[in-house]
């Protein structure tokens, strides 16, 4: 990736994140070289349920139930999600954290923005107890050496998002040329659900039976990659407007039991989390 001695002082983590974050790069691209090595056109995973099962496959291939499944299934059905009960497991102050990581991928502008963010963001977690950094420090890693290998691997034509190009084309523009201000700027992929996972750890559910999704390097790199190729742009949006109406109410009626409701926490909670309204985030 070519990252200098400058760049890894620069963004200030843990030997052991920074070893982390690099592993999630090295299978980020190994993800990409598979789709292409075995000609899958994942452009195409919203038109094709063909397409779809071989993505699926594809991506989650570490878990021998969903390969199994969806051998034998003509059109699979599919849903990931972070369990309540993975959030409930984090302080006040690593889920303000977690939070406010996931605005930053989402509301940056360029990758130089983001890393920007991440640098300060990776003092705020220096503050926090020991024990309880590392899950943190692992997805700003994960953001840091993963989109740095995204965005080579998009100027190489080996990963291209949906909607862009299409996945015949050798060459992807970069995003600035494009408009969209670099990987970590705003568009039509800024869906963030799937990167805290990174942090807690998910589920997924295949043909309605429910997998437990490990938290491996491997995981990293596929929650990272269906982000940054966009592959939940199809997925149900409706959350959106969802959480927007419950802040409005919030700002409307912002006292619950005697207690003011920060109702900005509880809508980022909302945003990043698929819909699920809870305020307080932390009853």
């Amino acid at each position: 990736m070519g990252l200098s001695d400058r760049d890894t002082a620069e963004i200030n983590l843990p030997k052991e994140s920074e070893e982390y974050g690099k592993a999630v790069a090295r299978e980020v691209r190994a993800i990409a070289q598979n789709f292409n090595n075995k000609n899958i056109d994942y452009t195409q995973a919203h038109r094709s349920p063909k397409i779809k099962r071989q993505v699926i496959k594809e991506l989650y291939k570490d878990i021998s139930e969903v390969v199994e499944t969806t051998s034998s299934t003509v059109e699979v059905s599919f849903e990931d999600n972070v369990p309540q009960q993975n959030l409930d497991i984090l302080t006040k102050a690593q889920l303000d954290l977690l939070n406010a990581i996931l605005n930053a991928y989402r509301d940056s502008k360029s990758n130089d923005d983001l890393f920007k963010n991440i640098r300060v963001l990776n003092k705020e977690i220096y503050k926090l107890p020991e024990i309880e950094r590392e899950r943190l420090f692992n997805l700003t890693a994960t953001l840091y050496y993963g989109l740095k290998e995204i965005n080579e691997l998009q100027h190489q034509g080996l990963m291209i998002p949906i909607g862009m190009k299409s996945a015949s084309v050798p060459r992807l523009k970069s995003f600035q040329e494009n408009g969209e201000g670099g990987i970590g700027g705003t568009g039509s992929c800024k869906q963030v659900e799937s990167l805290t996972s990174i942090a807690v750890g998910s589920e997924i559910f295949v043909e309605g039976l429910k997998h437990v999704v490990k938290q491996t390097t491997y995981a990293a790199a596929r929650a990272l990659w269906v982000v940054t190729a966009c592959l939940l742009l199809s997925g149900d949006t409706d959350y959106n407007a969802k959480c927007g109406k419950n802040r409005d109410d919030c700002i409307a009626n912002p006292w619950k039991n005697g207690i003011r409701l920060d109702c900005r926490s509880c809508y980022d909670h909302c945003m990043n989390n698929r819909g699920m309204w809870r305020c307080p985030v932390y009853e």
